[in-house]
Order: structure tokens, then C-alpha cells, then sequence
């Protein structure tokens, strides 16, 4: 029995001690790097990277400066490093966090690029108390030096065949004009007259869908952007034809290719992805940004060395959806194309956040099933373990019955034996007691026999 139970006890612990050794931590390597994003000229500004996992080689770099994370764990699990950058601000000034880590639990590195700008502004002068006069004199200044952040349009529209039911508050219009309408003219007027009016002009028409965009500065630098999305109809299968006849002389067909490369001949924005793949005839994109930038790394280069390009919009990037309008203008300032990218900002990778959040289904997923392995091997020993503790009870009852059969059945022979010794000895026992009976009986016999003789005799 206590054979039985040392036997199941070993079991259990060894099964215990290989759950324990086999069960993987969360999947938790990450880097960070933080700091004030926001200082006054000449203030001292401290930013830290921060490290979290099994190894890790990054680089932190800024303000001239530059540190390197570089190490790994040396225990189990995933470990944390740190470095800091401390500088004196006198100028907006960004901060990158390039590398690559790796967790404790992976072989494949994954590659880490995240960047934070400090913006700085002129030290706050303390002014000295001025009397309600002075006071009054500095409110009406003030309010006489506030600048205007009217930002919208009083007028807006295309010639020719232009579109009616304009509203100031009302940002996208759309309107078609036919097929033969290959050049149209965007015009708009601000309502207030500091404001500043870009994106009119001439504009070349592609077949299908164009976006044409009017951009309004107020004073203050507030922009606000109303645009007119202008479908351009599809020509007939006789002007087609039409067209391919008048294409076969070389001019034509060198213009036509022009009118479709015009505007941008390259456009990326640092190692993001655009999407759709950029190409000169395609006006509109999206794009997916993560970190903490607030402006970001915009290539451009024009179909022809002359054309200006304007960017807009790529000037504090919120988090969420911003919006950034290329203008392409030529000499004249006419406008040549306009491209409109949609940036999806976000301050963590949603994606990676995700492919974490799977593994660490997946790994609870195997934890549980792991869990639910010891759980059927510890029913099954405990199952086991009963089993032998009921068959040994039994065979310890059946040797117990046996033995207490044995032990009657010796406890009957032997009355048996002591009944028969006994009435042996009863026979014996009768035997000489008869014997003795006899003796005594013989001897008393001859003793009245000689006192009688002597009486006799006495008397003589």
C-alpha cells in the first residue's frame, strides 16, 4: 500500500515539474521611447528609449547625439534596458528609435523605427503690471492684432459647364462634363480678403474621374479645403476611332502620352506604402503611419523640371485620418494636377498589436490544452491509484478469510485432539482408579484379617 502511494506521488510531481518547465511566458518584447514633446527655448529636455525583451540592438539618436541600446537576457524570459539623450532645446528637434528586437520565446528578429519631435517655443517674458489705463490700451491691441481665421470661400465653380448650389460650409461637389471638355477652369473667391485662394486655375481633364482642389488660408494659417470631384465622360467607339486615326501621326500620339504622364513623375513618402501604387494619372491615396511624428518625409518630382509643387496639409498630423493636398502648377500658376493623400496616423501598430494579441490566444489556447493534459494524466493515476487500492483491499480480505479459515479449522482439530486425549486419559484415569480401588481394597481386606487374628491371640 505505501509502495502504491509513493509510486503515484512521484508520478504527479514529475508531471507537475514538466507543465511548469514547458509553459511559455507571454510574448511582451516591445521598445519605447518618450520623453516631453513640448519645451521652451534654452530648457534642458531629457528623452529615454526603453527596451523590453530577449534581445534587442537599437540605436537611439537625436540633438547631435547617439546611444546604443545592445544586449540580451540572462535569465528566463525577457529583460529591460534603457538609455537616455539629455539636451538643451533650442530648435524643434526629432528623436528615432531604429533597430530591431527580438522576445525571449522567437527566433525572428522584428525590426523597430519610431521617432518623437520635441517643438520648441520663445521663452514666456514676464510682463510687469500696468495700470487699468495701460491695461485697456493693451485688450484694444490686442484685439486689433488678432488675425483672422476665416477660412472659407464665398464663390467656387468651373467653366465651362458649372455646377450650381454652392454653400460655404459645403466642402465636395461633384459635377460631369462631357467627353469633348478636355481643359476646364477653376475659379473661387475668399470671403475674407487676407485670406489666401490656391488650387485655381486651368486644368487638363482625364478621361474619367479627376479631383479638383481648392485650398483657402486664413490669416492665422487655418486651411480648409473644398473639393470638386469632376467626371469627365467616356468617348463613344466612333470618336475612339476617330482618335486612333489621328493618333497615327506621331505628334498626336507624343501628346496624348504627355496630357496622361502630366503632373507628378515620382511621388513616396519615406518607407511607407502607398496605396494604390503610385502612378501620374492616379489622384488619390492612402497611406498608414505609425509613431509620433508630426510631419512626414514627402518626395516629389514633377513630369517637367518647370512645374512648382505645393505640398499641404502635412503640417501637424493628428492621430486618426489627416489629409495632404499636392498641388502641381506651372509658370503661370495654372494648375496641372492635384493629388490628395488620406494618412491614417496611429500612435501604436495596430497590426503588430494584433499579431500579439493572436499569439497570446494561440499560446493560452496551448496553455489550456497543456493544463487540460495534466489534469486527464492526474485523473488517470488517481484512477489507477484506486484501482490498486481496492484490488489490494481485496486480496487482503480474501488472505485475511482464507486465514481465519486455517486458523478454525486448527482451532477444530485441535478440540478434537484434546476431546479424544481426553477421554483417553478419562480411561486411563478410570482404569487406575479401579486398580487403586482394587489395591486399596485388598490391603484393607488383609488388615481386618490380622486384627482379628490378634485379638485372639491377646486373649489367651
Amino acid at each position: 500500500m505505501k509502495r502504491n502511494l509513493r509510486l503515484f506521488i512521484i508520478i504527479f510531481v514529475s508531471f507537475l515539474m514538466f507543465f511548469l518547465l514547458n509553459v511559455k511566458p507571454v510574448n511582451a518584447a516591445s521598445a519605447n521611447i518618450s520623453g516631453k514633446t513640448s519645451a521652451q527655448k534654452g530648457e534642458s529636455v531629457t528623452i529615454t528609449a526603453s527596451v523590453n525583451a530577449g534581445a534587442w540592438n537599437l540605436t537611439l539618436s537625436g540633438a547631435g547625439q547617439s546611444v546604443q541600446l545592445v544586449g540580451q537576457t540572462n535569465t528566463t524570459g525577457n529583460a529591460s534596458d534603457s538609455k537616455s539623450i539629455t539636451f538643451v532645446a533650442n530648435s524643434d528637434t526629432t528623436f528615432t528609435l531604429t533597430g530591431d528586437i527580438t522576445d525571449y520565446n522567437e527566433e525572428i528578429p522584428r525590426n523597430v523605427s519610431k521617432s518623437t519631435t520635441v517643438k520648441v517655443s520663445e521663452k514666456t517674458q514676464s510682463v510687469p503690471t500696468q495700470t487699468n489705463n495701460n491695461q485697456s490700451q493693451n485688450a484694444t491691441n490686442n484685439n486689433n492684432n488678432k488675425k483672422s481665421n476665416n477660412a472659407n470661400l464665398s464663390n467656387l465653380g468651373i467653366r465651362p459647364n458649372d455646377f450650381s448650389g454652392f454653400k460655404a460650409w459645403t466642402t465636395t461637389y461633384n459635377v460631369t462634363v462631357p467627353e469633348n471638355v478636355g481643359t476646364i477652369e477653376v475659379y473661387a473667391k475668399a470671403q475674407d480678403s487676407k485670406a489666401k485662394v490656391t488650387g485655381i486655375g486651368k486644368k487638363q481633364l482625364q478621361k474619367g474621374k479627376n479631383i479638383a482642389s481648392v485650398i483657402v488660408t486664413a490669416e492665422d494659417g487655418t486651411k480648409k479645403t473644398y473639393t470638386i470631384n469632376i467626371t469627365r465622360k467616356e468617348e463613344t467607339t466612333e470618336n475612339k476611332e476617330d482618335e486612333q486615326e489621328e493618333n497615327t501621326d506621331g505628334e498626336g500620339a507624343e501628346v496624348t502620352e504627355e496630357i496622361k504622364a502630366n503632373g507628378l513623375l515620382e511621388l513616396n513618402i519615406g518607407d511607407l506604402n502607398l496605396s494604390p501604387e503610385f502612378q501620374s494619372d492616379i489622384y488619390e491615396y492612402t497611406v498608414k503611419y505609425t509613431g509620433e511624428d508630426t510631419r512626414l518625409d514627402i518626395n516629389t518630382v514633377a513630369t517637367n523640371e518647370d512645374y512648382a509643387i505645393e505640398i499641404i496639409g502635412n503640417e501637424d498630423l493628428k492621430e486618426g485620418e489627416n489629409l495632404i493636398t499636392i498641388l502641381v502648377s506651372d509658370l503661370e500658376g495654372n494648375n496641372i494636377a492635384n493629388y490628395q493623400i488620406t494618412v491614417i496616423k496611429s500612435l501604436i501598430d495596430e497590426e503588430e498589436l494584433l499579431q500579439q494579441l493572436q499569439r497570446e490566444k494561440e499560446e493560452k489556447k496551448d496553455k489550456m490544452i497543456m493544463i487540460g493534459c495534466v489534469v486527464a494524466i492526474v485523473l488517470a493515476i488517481i484512477i489507477i491509484f484506486i484501482i490498486l487500492r481496492k484490488r489490494n483491499r481485496e486480496e487482503y480480505t480474501n488472505e485475511y478469510s482464507r486465514a481465519n479459515n486455517r486458523k478454525n479449522n486448527q482451532l477444530e482439530d485441535f478440540d478434537e485432539n484434546m476431546r479424544y486425549k481426553g477421554n483417553s486419559r478419562n480411561r486411563q484415569n478410570k482404569r487406575a482408579d479401579k486398580e487403586e480401588y482394587s489395591y486399596n481394597y485388598s490391603k484393607m481386606y488383609d488388615d481386618d484379617s490380622n486384627k482379628r487374628k490378634n485379638r485372639g491371640k491377646r486373649f489367651k
